[in-house]
């Protein structure tokens, strides 16, 4: 099972499905692994200030997929 993100939407996908080809021609990425499964344990509040910390905007009504997907973007480990 793959995840895939746009924006605030989130979707779990079999890999190698027409949903996952569908999810990729509109736009989603994926979202991966392993930020998901370090920077996943964080909440909001840690997330946001991991973020910060390493000089990244993070939108006011941000949820936690979305700033996520800026950490992993960004190349921000839980390790830093």
């Amino acid at each position: 099972m793959k995840k895939y993100i746009k924006e605030n939407q989130v979707y779990t996908v079999q890999e190698g499905s027409e949903l996952e080809t569908q999810l990729i021609a509109d736009g989603f990425e994926e979202l991966a692994e392993d930020a998901k499964s370090e920077l996943g344990k964080l909440n909001v509040k840690e997330l946001t200030a991991l973020a910060l910390s390493h000089g990244l905007e993070v939108p006011e009504k941000a949820k936690k997929p979305e700033i996520l997907k800026l950490l992993e973007s960004n190349g921000v480990t839980i390790d830093e």
